[in-house]
């Protein structure tokens, strides 16, 4: 025997004797099993991985113990001279390992230049190639694994900063305040926009008969008799929106706001609605007077008392309120 043999069977002499207590017994290195392995290979010495789980190595077969040769080993086993060890042999070819492994000496070792992470993903399919990301997510889709984006929906907001950092949302609207935004908060219900019709004139209609408009959504509001309307949850997000108002006689209201962002209700100002008029015609005419200018004429209307003066011929344009006053009616002759 050579020296060099020599020398090689008295260091796995040595090594046998400082790791077994006694042959024929199983030893370990007393480490704890580290979880997370897909190979051997991705364990440290003295460990191998067992149900995806680095275990500690028996370093002792029986009597095969240290082994020298694989001929020391059970059948389907192999003799790790760097550990003095029989250990499963994991594959007789690279077709036998899993994807970004090869096949070396009977196990299956990381294809370190096809799988740099060593996450089981080859390097030209995986999204991160750099960090270990088996799933290989990529949310926003822009060819860059969620683990490595520092932006996983694409809206030019850091996932660091982001309320919705899987959720499109530029705007990154918080209208409940509780730090997740609209976009992605299942708490979020919209803007409650409530707000009251009234009028300046002595007349007080029937605001019931109103219709509330606000762009963008399909039911108008029906105010109550105080003239208050509401829109539940109308406005998904804070922004310009517009109100409008009609009622029959009255003119057109409208409004033009911004809502602002943290409120979950808003009060619109006012909107304010003034009688609308409606011209009449009429003609009076004096007995046997071709002259009727020196007439007068009483109007009363919702109470009021006008007087008219009558041209020549006898036309009088007495000014109504459609809907509040006499109905409009055609020209009509009265003889006095």
């Amino acid at each position: 025997m050579t020296s060099a043999r020599w020398g090689l069977w008295l260091s796995l002499v040595v090594l046998a004797a400082a790791t077994t207590a006694a042959c024929g017994d199983p030893a370990t290195t007393g480490g704890d099993p580290t979880p997370g392995c897909r190979l051997a290979s991705d364990c440290p010495v003295g460990q191998t991985c067992t149900d995806a789980t680095c275990v500690d190595l028996q370093t002792c077969q029986g009597e095969d113990c240290p082994c020298l040769a694989d001929a020391d080993c059970a059948e389907a086993e192999w003799c790790d001279l760097s550990r003095g060890a029989c250990l499963p042999v994991e594959c007789t070819n690279s077709l036998e390992c899993p994807l970004g492994a090869v096949c070396e000496a009977g196990r299956c070792l990381t294809d370190l230049s096809a799988d740099r992470d060593r996450d089981g993903i080859p390097d030209r399919e995986d999204s991160c190639p750099d960090l270990a990301n088996a799933q290989d997510p990529d949310t926003d889709g822009d060819g860059r694994g969620d683990l490595c984006d520092d932006d996983d929906d694409n809206d030019a907001v850091l996932d660091a900063d982001d309320r919705c950092p899987l959720v499109r949302d530029p705007d990154q609207f918080d209208g409940d305040g509780d730090g997740q935004g609209n976009a992605c908060d299942p708490d979020w219900a919209g803007i409650t926009i409530e707000g009251t019709l009234l009028t300046p004139d002595p007349v007080l209609p029937d605001f019931t008969r109103a219709r509330i408009t606000l762009a963008g959504v399909d039911a108008p509001a029906t105010p109550d008799a105080d003239g208050r309307y509401v829109f539940d949850g109308a406005v998904p997000r804070p922004g310009p929106i517009a109100l409008s108002a009609r009622l029959d006689g009255f003119t057109v209201a409208s409004l033009v706001l911004l809502v602002p962002d943290g409120v979950t209700r808003f009060e619109a100002p006012p909107m304010a609605v003034a009688v609308r008029p409606v011209p009449m015609t009429g003609r009076v005419r004096l007995n046997d007077e071709p002259d009727s200018g020196g007439a007068q004429v009483a109007v009363r209307q919702q109470g009021r008392l006008t007087t008219l003066f009558p041209t020549r011929s006898g036309s009088i344009t007495p000014s109504l309120v459609a809907g509040l006053d006499a109905p409009v009616v055609s020209p009509t002759t009265v003889r006095c």
